[in-house]
């Protein structure tokens, strides 16, 4: 049997006790999701992005648990997994699934050499700012999800313009932008969460990424927020490795069914 909670409810209690999944905090907000429980105390979110509910399970990863759900969902399309890193048993659902891993920052290292110049950029002035991005990030966009998702850019700047999301433009010594990070707060967990870090082809393999990095995790705490930095994919060891060297543990994970 399934119960329903709310969507506030389901933020501050389920959310936050899995680590902040940021993608599925937007999700919740702009897919017209719904939240449910069963008597086993699993919770679910089932999200509708057009072709029906895809059901996100937050609980260790088993096919018991997997036919429970799609019982219990018989009309849903997709279904996913999300657990604490310490859940996470099962070795082969590596091979059989997509995976992406959670990170949150424990314990930081010497953030004072940097090659970077950095712009943050996040307030209601920003609008005219922004105009100057579209090409960088929509070509991002493009790149790595497709057109499908090109609305997003408007959403996002949205978010930068009222304080929830700041954008973080890197520049080499000379001025020219070389990447970007975005990061989004969330003030009632008292939590951000670093959700998409890039460098430009060129650029990459010189340090940028981890020094970018490091300076947002340094902007950040000085509103001793924790830091997380969200979906890194379980095949990108160079981003694990990253993330690792300056200082976050991966907390959790999220399995897709392939």
């Amino acid at each position: 049997m399934l119960y329903t909670i709310s969507r506030k409810q389901f933020v501050n209690q389920v959310l936050s006790d899995y680590c902040v999944w940021t993608d599925l905090i937007r999700d919740s907000e702009n897919f017209h999701s719904k939240y449910y429980f069963d008597e086993t105390n699993t919770f679910y979110m089932a999200t509708n992005y057009g072709g029906g509910d895809t059901v996100e399970i937050f609980s260790p990863y088993s096919p018991a648990v997997l036919a429970r759900a799609r019982n219990l969902f018989s009309q849903a399309v997709g279904f996913g997994f999300a657990c604490r890193i310490d859940e996470y048993t099962d070795a082969q659902v590596h091979e059989k699934h997509g995976i992406t891993f959670h990170y949150k920052f424990l314990d930081g290292n010497d953030t004072a050499i940097s090659d970077i110049q950095m712009e943050k950029i996040a307030d209601e002035d920003s609008a005219e700012i922004l105009k100057t991005y579209d090409a960088m990030y929509l070509s991002f966009l493009r790149e790595n999800h497709g057109a499908r998702l090109l609305n997003y850019w408007k959403r996002e700047k949205d978010k930068i313009m009222d304080g929830t999301k700041c954008l973080y433009i890197a520049r080499n010594d000379a001025g020219t932008p070389i990447g970007f990070a975005m990061v989004d707060h969330y003030p009632s967990l008292h939590a951000c969460d670093i959700t998409q870090i890039t460098i430009e082809d060129v650029c990459r393999g010189k340090g940028y990424g981890k020094q970018l990095l490091c300076e947002i995790v340094c902007d950040v705490r000085r509103k001793s927020y924790d830091v997380y930095y969200s979906s890194v994919n379980g095949d990108n060891i160079a981003s694990q490795k990253t993330a690792e060297s300056v200082g976050f543990k991966a907390v959790a994970c999220r399995i897709q069914m392939l």
